[in-house]
């Protein structure tokens, strides 16, 4: 896809702040089947049980805690996790907000997933940089490592399974840093 194809219905300034970006816009980045895609790979993970489906937000909506630059179609708590889908593109905002998760009664491992992209991503644990791409699909993210995501090209759709995330307060399970 193309960066014009990309930035239609989006906000042409880089550092612009993106509103209502909606299921149209998601599939005409990512696919029209999106959704499929999205329930596919999360089965596949064992995060969501066969069969059941995510209701997600439309528009998508910024991230409940800190300045993330990407959009998240669901964030929920399942069981004991938490439960994330985002896209994030470089066109309109390329990075998460750096943060750690730390709790003294629960170990929290935040593990991220791709599902789809035509780009190029990192993630940072503690500085360090790690790929997040096509040919590297998984991350794991472990207690107290400040991590941030900086998509460099293209855009990332991705999953976030936090485990024990939901038995963390929700002003506590995100501390900026």
């Amino acid at each position: 896809m193309s960066k014009s194809e990309l930035n239609q219905g989006y906000p042409p300034q880089k550092d612009a702040v993106v509103r209502d970006v909606t299921h149209a816009d998601v599939a005409r980045i990512v696919g029209s089947d999106f959704s499929e895609r999205i329930h596919n790979r999360l089965y596949e993970l064992n995060i969501l049980p066969q069969g059941e489906k995510l209701i997600f937000k439309n528009p998508l909506g910024n991230h409940e805690e800190g300045e993330s630059h990407a959009r998240y179609l669901y964030e929920g708590k399942r069981g004991k996790n938490r439960v994330y889908i985002f896209i994030i593109s470089s066109e309109w905002g390329e990075k998460t907000s750096k943060h750690k998760h730390e709790d003294p009664v629960h170990e929290i491992i935040e593990n991220y997933y791709q599902i789809a992209g035509e780009g190029s991503a990192e993630i940072l644990l503690d500085g360090v940089s790690h790929p997040f791409d096509e040919k590297h699909p998984f991350i794991s993210v472990a207690p107290g490592v400040a991590h941030q995501m900086v998509v460099t090209s293209g855009y990332i759709m991705g999953a976030i399974n936090m485990e024990n995330g939901a038995l963390v307060s929700d002003d506590q399970v995100h501390q900026p840093i």
